[in-house]
């Protein structure tokens, strides 16, 4: 899905996402999380979830989370 896109809404997804991995470590003790992606058989062809987590790696970068 393009940023053109008029139901494009990876951007505010990559955001929830960053702001859920900052809440949880302001109460953790270790600098290391286990996230979840998906639910069951929702991402059995790793070659699609290689390039769903590429392109959020890619907007998180993009929107400065470094």
């Amino acid at each position: 899905m393009k940023k053109s896109d008029p139901n494009y809404d990876l951007d505010k997804r990559v955001k929830n996402l960053f702001k859920e991995v900052t809440d949880h470590f302001k109460n953790e003790r270790t600098s290391h999380m286990f996230k979840m992606f998906g639910c069951d058989m929702a991402f059995t062809d790793a070659r699609v979830n290689y390039k769903i987590i590429d392109e959020v790696i890619k907007t998180w970068k993009e929107l400065g989370f470094d």
